[in-house]
């Protein structure tokens, strides 16, 4: 076999499992991101949800609604108590103090979701899904079978 053509061949190699590593590493699940969580009757996107994590811990704020034609431009957690109470929903933390049960699992507990409609906080369980674009967040009271879910899918602009 001739030299050159060896080197090229070695090179393409190396080339190819570089990137299929990069791809490897780059493919852990997480929530942090932009997800759009929507009504799962309609199928109609109503809120874009930034999930940030810091230290380890994870939280989510609504960055923007999809206000319906002659709605409320600038609505407010009217139902909410406490410190919430008639803040504007878009910057309102609605997911709060989430933890990672295991490193890159996607899987996420010990927090909280506030359903800013009601006023009401539950207990919470997040799960990315396997292919990273699919967040499944579960709000209950006591156990997670007391419970009701929400899909919201990764939002890429």
């Amino acid at each position: 076999m001739n030299k050159n053509l060896l080197i090229k061949l070695l090179l393409s190699a190396l080339f190819l499992i570089f990137i299929s590593s990069r791809t490897l590493a780059d493919s852990k699940h997480t929530a942090v991101g932009m997800w759009t969580c929507g009504d799962e009757s309609t199928g109609d996107s109503r809120a874009l949800i930034l999930f940030t994590e810091t230290a380890g811990v994870l939280n989510g704020k609504i960055e923007k609604l999809m206000v319906a034609p002659g709605g409320d431009l600038h609505p407010t957690c009217a139902k909410c108590d406490g410190k919430n109470k008639d803040l504007p929903l878009v910057g309102l933390n609605v997911v709060t103090d989430m933890n990672e049960t295991k490193k890159d699992s996607g899987i996420y507990e010990g927090g909280t979701i506030l359903v800013p409609a009601t006023g009401k906080i539950y207990q919470s369980k997040i799960m990315v899904s396997d292919d990273n674009n699919t967040l499944t967040a579960r709000g209950y009271i006591m156990l997670p079978i007391f419970g009701r879910s929400k899909t919201c899918v990764r939002y890429f602009q």
